[in-house]
């Protein structure tokens, strides 16, 4: 039997990814914004009840943070911030100001996502919806720590895309982890916008970061929960 190297198969499946996320930009782009905001409110209903089990498992997986704590900053980008998020001005609406002039928010492209080992899943609930929100096609990347953690929420995302009619083919997950094919996925010129939220993610030489926004994330600047008793 002949064995493929899991870095072939890691970037093979990262082709097929951007190949659909690709594509699926201009179907973003005529979507109607009562279907987006229809995904994103079943979002947070289908997914609250099971933010419990979602950080159980994260910290089965990684050994990382506590459950208790995980699971109240899911529900909160399930809630909080998804309210918020719904309340922006949707992408490609003219909004004309007293003195004449008019702006206009368009989507940036395909996104590529590199999830954290601590913190993964409201990281990744918190940059999907904001991807669904802007008509952005997203494809994430989840280390071995986390990675079939990231998975299981991925198929119960897939799920409700499917279910309100959104298109699968913006929601991407590598579900072959291997550093090869991060580096290739994020170098490719049809991404736009790359967010590294690694320990590690110091070092833009990974990858080739000409003509893409890229922004580096790591522990920082997560909303805090102070009991009242403090």
């Amino acid at each position: 039997m002949s064995l493929i190297d899991n870095d072939l198969l890691s970037i093979q499946e990262a082709r097929i990814l951007l190949e659909h996320a690709a594509e699926s930009v201009e179907v973003l782009e005529g979507l109607p914004a009562a279907l987006v905001d229809d995904f994103l409110c079943h979002l947070g209903e289908r997914l609250v009840p099971m933010v419990g089990e979602y950080a159980q498992e994260a910290y089965a997986e990684s050994d990382y943070c506590s459950p208790e704590d995980e699971a109240t900053l899911t529900r909160w980008v399930l809630t909080d911030l998804l309210d918020d998020v719904r309340a922006q001005t949707p992408v490609q609406r003219i909004i004309r100001s007293r003195n004449g002039s008019a702006e206009v928010c368009l989507p940036k492209g395909v996104v590529v996502s590199l999830l954290p080992d601590w913190l993964s899943v409201p990281t990744m609930l918190s940059q999907l919806v904001m991807a669904v929100r802007s008509k952005s096609p997203v494809v994430f990347s989840a280390s071995a720590r986390v990675h079939e953690t990231c998975a299981m929420v991925m198929g119960d995302l897939l799920k409700i895309a499917e279910f309100c009619h959104y298109p699968t083919e913006a929601l991407g997950y590598l579900s072959i982890f291997c550093p090869e094919g991060e580096e290739w996925v994020c170098s490719q010129p049809c991404v736009r916008v790359v967010i590294d939220s690694r320990e590690d993610g110091s070092d833009p030489r990974r990858f080739d970061a000409a003509g893409k926004d890229v922004y580096f994330a790591t522990l920082g600047n997560n909303p805090v929960f102070v009991e009242s008793t403090a």
